[in-house]
């Protein structure tokens, strides 16, 4: 695939996001502005005025981004290869030579630069209304969560046409796992390794406290999301997106 093509395909596939994904990620993200609003206007003793107000809104956003980042992950990496199967866009997209890996592997950088823009504005937006506030913790926490999700999200994309229900599945069954583990200390490490969104919550509460994270936890986290990237992108050379 040419950079000329690839660099039409990035302008097809912005505002593609931006139509169907980026606006409604945006209008959940602006209804958490309002609520942030409204919590702001309580007075220097519970809103955002101030030291300690800045200090509370970074808490605030932190605890919203790891809250309802997963919802708005769904809406942002939902059907990114399984829709164009499914809807027999494939068909049309490919009919040309076009290398899928590239395309989709193109696709999914759009949507997650997309997503890390919208929330970017969104705390940039606060920390106009309110003053600069810390706002890496929050900015953090999402890019874990970017990655781990994102990745498992492409290739579940990749091998099925419902990739929502499977994740749902997935995460279950490691939240069931993590309860059947018990105090077993064993058990419970065999489940975090096995399902790193786990992990997550142990980073979080270390942002939250502004402490270092651990460098294992982290590459746990994002090389599993990486992994399954990259390994989406070799099923999509060896496998056929039509029959």
């Amino acid at each position: 695939m040419s950079t000329a093509r690839l660099g039409r395909y990035v302008a097809w596939q912005t505002l593609d996001f931006l139509r169907e994904r980026g606006l409604a990620i945006a209008l959940i993200l602006s209804a958490l502005t309002l609520a942030a609003g409204m919590i702001g206007a309580e007075g220097p003793e519970a809103g955002f005025s101030g030291a300690a107000g800045l200090v509370r809104l970074s808490r605030f956003t932190l605890s919203l981004v790891t809250s309802i980042s997963l919802l708005f992950l769904v809406v942002g990496f939902n059907g990114l290869c399984s829709a164009d199967r499914t809807q027999g866009f494939a068909r049309f997209y490919f009919a040309k030579p076009v290398d899928p890996s590239a395309f989709y592997g193109l696709k999914w950088l759009v949507h997650a630069v997309g997503l890390g823009a919208i929330v970017l504005a969104w705390t940039g937006t606060l920390a106009a209304v309110y003053g600069p506030y810390d706002a890496a913790a929050t900015l953090v926490a999402f890019g874990l969560r970017l990655m781990l999700y994102g990745g498992l999200f492409f290739l579940l994309s990749v091998l099925l046409s419902a990739e929502v229900a499977a994740f749902s599945g997935l995460y279950l069954g490691g939240e069931l796992a993590k309860l059947l583990a018990d105090d077993r200390a064993w058990a419970r490490t065999a489940v975090t390794w096995a399902f790193p969104w786990h992990r997550l919550t142990e980073l979080d509460a270390l942002l939250e406290k502004g402490a270092a994270l651990p460098l294992d936890a982290v590459l746990h986290v994002t090389g599993t999301g990486l992994g399954a990237l990259v390994l989406g992108l070799v099923l999509l050379r060896r496998r056929r997106l039509v029959t």
